[in-house]
């Protein structure tokens, strides 16, 4: 769950309460969501033992950066909280860490409830062309351009000061030919995040609010706000 969403936190400190990944159990599950306002990770998972539901509390990514890195195959974490403090323990670690203080956003009313085009692509494929794109993208927008058509997605842009770079790959899709225009960051963090062989991109207008999950569909996603079209 924390490699799903750590990567989508803010840095801007005038949004403080951004600058961590919400925690929260409802509807027995836990649930991590972090944002910046213009991207949104979510993931969650079953809860297994008896916990009883609580508010939702903001983790640090220090403390969960280090989580990451030393729990490994330790197996069952146990974590407590109170008003300002988490505690977490697994194996021989024990870590404890002040809460960030402040309220988090309506992270519900970004999901969308329905989206009706989509497209699948190979996530290793999508996140090698990409790749190469970048390298010619303007740093200041990291603007890029995925044109799609029946049967392939264009991946390119247009820096005529340093040059332009195209690539294309095989997708599945079969809607009319449209242009969505993104900041290629945020595409090529979840695919570094994800481990499955395919994705599934879904949308409802190029100009709104895209959904990146897995095929098949897991316990994560992540919704990204595309760019203004020139």
């Amino acid at each position: 769950m924390i490699r799903q969403t750590i990567f989508a936190i803010s840095n801007e400190q005038a949004r403080y309460f951004m600058n961590g990944v919400f925690f929260e159990k409802t509807d027995n599950k836990f649930i991590m969501v972090a944002t910046d306002g213009r991207r949104l990770a979510y993931a969650n998972k079953n809860a297994t033992a008896d916990v009883e539901d609580f508010p939702g509390v903001i983790i640090p990514p220090k403390i969960l950066n280090i989580i990451m890195k030393r729990s490994g195959d330790e197996g069952m974490a146990e974590i407590s909280i109170t008003e300002k403090t988490i505690f977490i323990q697994f194996g021989l670690y024990k870590f404890s860490s002040v809460l960030i203080d402040g309220q988090f956003p309506n992270y519900r009313r970004v999901i969308p409830e329905k989206q009706e085009n989509h497209f699948n692509v190979n996530r290793v494929e999508m996140l090698d062309a990409l790749r190469r794109v970048s390298l010619l993208v303007e740093q200041n927008s990291h603007r890029i351009y995925l044109g799609l058509s029946s049967g392939t997605i264009s991946i390119y842009c247009e820096e005529n000061d340093i040059g332009n770079a195209k690539e294309e790959i095989s997708v599945e899709y079969s809607g009319e030919d449209l242009t969505i225009v993104l900041n290629y960051r945020y595409l090529e963090e979840p695919l570094k995040a994800m481990d499955e062989e395919k994705i599934s991109v879904l949308f409802n207008d190029p100009k709104k609010t895209i959904t990146i999950m897995p095929v098949p569909e897991k316990d994560f996603f992540h919704i990204v706000m595309p760019m203004q079209q020139d």
